[in-house]
Formats: structure tokens, C-alpha cells, sequence
């Protein structure tokens, strides 16, 4: 992933909180519009959305990764 401007490591943009008893599953369902991948241009003076490649990290905690998936922004 490149970024065209610097960009923060990592930033919470959606969260749940789920207790699973040991040995099962349970789904949880996030959603994330437009804002969650903003971030302030400050040339433009405006929020702007840079397309491409973003990872989505699934953890307990910031140091505790549990899954990733890349999606795809485009303009």
C-alpha cells in the first residue's frame, strides 16, 4: 500500500464488542462508508478519499492482529 500523503499506521474507524464462549463463532457486521477513509487534504482545504488498496485489520487489541483483508477504494 502507497499512499500518496503520509498517513497514520493504523486508526479506528469501526468496532464492536462481541463475548464468545470458547469454541464457538459468532459473526459481527461493521460498516464502514465513505468517512472511514477520508482524510484532510490540507491544499484543498477539504476531506478527500484517496483511491486504492486499504487493509482492514480484525484484532482484539491494537496489538493483538486476528485477521487482515485488503479491499479496494476507488474514487
Amino acid at each position: 500500500i502507497d499512499p500518496p500523503v503520509d498517513r497514520e499506521p493504523k486508526a479506528l474507524r469501526a468496532w464492536a464488542k462481541a463475548v464468545v464462549d470458547p469454541g464457538t463463532t459468532q459473526d459481527v457486521v461493521l460498516h464502514l462508508d465513505g468517512t472511514a477513509f477520508r482524510r484532510w487534504d490540507t491544499d484543498a482545504r477539504d476531506w478527500t478519499i484517496d483511491p486504492g488498496p486499504y487493509d482492514l485489520v480484525v484484532a482484539a487489541s491494537a496489538t493483538d492482529v486476528r485477521s487482515t483483508i485488503r479491499v479496494e477504494v476507488t474514487a
